[in-house]
């Protein structure tokens, strides 16, 4: 019986190659990306991923516990380990379903919101183009932007 990997050419691996290490650098640019938003959310002590957390209550609560894990792409287990630190900080509440007590619903709490007021407000959390901030209602609103300079002649 003839094995199936000793049937790769040359050009096969060099594809594999080429999209492994494709892989690789999104990684490190997503590892970048992550760690340039953890540095500019310090300040209101959160990570980008828990400001996403609070950002996604924020707009949609309460959230089902599954419900927010598939928003966000993650299992439950996963979403249980990330929330923890904000439920020790009080930053987010369980509260009973109203029609299903099996179910376990998660809302922002006023400590949650001034959080993620302070973390909106950070200098790399803010659109390029303008000032992001969340309004009463949890829309995004975005200042307008400014016209670009001209260069001095």
């Amino acid at each position: 019986m003839k094995s199936h990997d000793a049937d790769l050419s040359v050009t096969d691996i060099a594809e594999v190659s080429k999209l492994s290490l494709n892989h690789l650098f999104a990684q490190r640019a997503m590892r970048a990306f992550a760690a340039h938003f953890n540095e500019g959310l310090r300040p209101a002590g959160i990570t980008a991923l828990q400001f996403c957390m609070l950002a996604l209550l924020h707009r949609r609560e309460p959230l089902v516990f599954g419900d927010m894990a598939a928003e966000l792409a993650m299992d439950r287990s996963h979403l249980s380990t990330h929330l923890a630190p904000l439920f020790r900080r009080r930053l987010v509440s369980i509260v009973p379903h109203d029609t299903d007590r099996r179910k376990r619903q998660i809302v922002l709490t006023v400590e949650g919101r001034t959080v993620l007021a302070g973390g909106s407000s950070s200098p790399l959390v803010r659109s390029r183009s303008g000032t992001a901030r969340l309004n009463a209602s949890g829309d995004h609103e975005i200042a307008k932007p400014r016209s670009p300079r001209r260069p001095r002649i």
